[in-house]
């Protein structure tokens, strides 16, 4: 589901279903999609449960049925919904109640059910998805949900369902207090696709105008829209620490926001509203997903689509031009796959050594050190068997040999003064340990660039860097690098 970080230290002793299998994770490397389940660790524990979808049957019957369901699977619909609605007294009923339904119903995926609401992603054959949709319409807390729908060529949750109690449907961190305007709170302006595209149009021409990406920066390498600033942050909750670092940017501004299907703008708008700066705060009301099956035939043919109230929507495509560009990530094994929504280039993101135009996600491929995912190229995996994100490039014993000769003077400078303000920002928090770690961390990368510029005889660069007007990334900056 998207923006989907539990952050549950115990998640290691849970077993998950494959589809007949059994694995515990306790002696395995975690992938990048399994460290979503563990990596914000201020999120209270939650709840899991795990539902397997087939039933045991004879090494025949299996044979027989894996070449039934390879067929089937041609023939998948995911679904990503969510819905902030007081559900305070219902949690463990309505957490019982999906699992039922799910199981019925032979869905896969992952759900998550809070006093706050409810946030899911959802996999089945499509009469058994209108099916489930027919039966939240039919539940009072749940109707009128705005469901994206797309398509899978395989089974993307591994035959696997995941059923959370949690105290949040998504993972905010220190936004966890701001209400969405669904709670009564006051979040930015729901505007429609056609509405969002001609703010990106004026974004283009007006200074007064900005977008800002709210998703992760291996989400971000893959698309985003035309001229939006992406803060590159790891995971949602520190886009709080952006912002601080970067207020001059939304100060009496029009601010945009974007995610993939909007839940992460529900509580990112109503933050932004609540430091008094943005002259207006909007978000682009279902995501990019319903921006795309507006304005993208690319993803309007690969069934990527709409439905709310149990209806369809009519997907009127438009004659302009696209103004998404690249993938639309998504938070399954699917992840980049260009059919789940595509818009206006089909390549987007660059290899992480090379540079080259490279835009495939593959789930093993992931920086060795954090464990997100990375583009690395074919060439370029083969010569770095081991690869790093950029930020841990430079952080690593051998920085200088491997990674100074791809960072130019100029480049090196900007990266010094966008980590000076996140360094300021850290130095004015409550001197905890966590925050005297980061500045140490800050501190010496920004050494290490000084001293690649030192050592160029570029020092008159350095003169004026505080007054660089750039964009801090929190705390990863790879991509400015090229």
């Amino acid at each position: 589901m998207e923006g989907e970080k539990d952050g549950d230290k115990t998640v290691a002793e849970i077993v998950v279903v494959r589809g007949d299998k059994k694995n515990t994770k306790e002696n395995e490397e975690p992938t990048r999609l399994e460290e979503e389940e563990r990596e914000n660790l201020n999120e209270p524990k939650c709840e899991r449960q795990m539902i397997k979808r087939r039933k045991y049957t004879s090494k025949k019957e299996v044979q027989c049925e894996e070449e039934e369901e390879e067929e089937e699977d041609q023939n998948l619909t995911v679904i990503l919904f969510y819905k902030y609605v007081d559900l305070r007294n219902a949690v463990e009923m309505i957490a019982e109640q999906q699992k039922r339904i799910c199981r019925k119903l032979e869905l896969t995926g992952r759900l998550r059910i809070a006093p706050e609401g409810i946030n899911g992603t959802l996999c089945g054959h499509p009469a058994d998805i209108d099916a489930y949709q027919e039966f939240m319409e039919a539940t009072k807390q749940f109707e009128d949900i705005q469901y994206k729908i797309s398509h899978a060529k395989f089974e993307p949750f591994n035959d696997s369902l995941l059923v959370r109690m949690c105290n949040e449907i998504t993972a905010t961190g220190p936004m966890g207090n701001c209400r969405p305007k669904a709670l009564g709170g006051s979040g930015g302006k729901h505007v429609r696709p056609e509405e969002f595209h001609e703010l990106v149009k004026q974004a283009e021409q007006d200074p007064n105008v900005v977008l800002i990406d709210t998703r992760n920066w291996y989400e971000t390498n893959l698309g985003t829209f035309r001229g939006a600033i992406d803060p590159k942050i790891r995971n949602f909750a520190q886009f709080p620490s952006w912002l601080d670092s970067n207020k001059d940017l939304i100060t009496n501004k029009h601010v945009a926001m974007f995610c993939t299907g909007g839940i992460r703008c529900e509580k990112a708008s109503a933050y932004v509203k609540s430091l008094g700066l943005a002259k207006q705060v909007s978000q682009l009301e279902g995501g990019i997903h319903s921006y795309l099956e507006q304005f993208s035939s690319h993803a309007v043919s690969h069934g990527v689509r709409t439905a709310k109230g149990g209806k369809s929507s009519q997907v009127i495509g438009k004659n302009e031009e696209c103004l998404y560009e690249g993938v639309n990530f998504q938070f399954d094994e699917r992840l980049g796959a260009d059919y789940v929504g595509r818009g206006n280039i089909s390549s987007h993101g660059l290899c992480t050594y090379c540079k080259a135009s490279y835009s495939i996600v593959k789930k093993n491929v992931v920086c060795s050190v954090c464990k997100e995912f990375l583009l690395v190229c074919d060439s370029c995996i083969a010569e770095y068997q081991t690869p790093k994100c950029l930020e841990h490039q430079l952080l690593d014993i051998d920085w200088k040999v491997n990674l100074g000769p791809r960072i130019s003077s100029k480049e090196a400078v900007r990266l010094v003064a966008a980590l000076q303000r996140l360094l300021e920002t850290s130095k004015s928090k409550p001197n905890q340990r966590a925050q005297r770690k980061r500045q140490k961390t800050l501190t010496l990368e920004i050494d290490r660039l000084k001293e690649l510029v030192r050592e160029r005889g570029d020092m008159n660069l350095l003169i004026n860097v505080e007054n660089i007007k750039t964009v801090p990334f929190v705390p990863l900056f790879s991509a400015v690098l090229s």
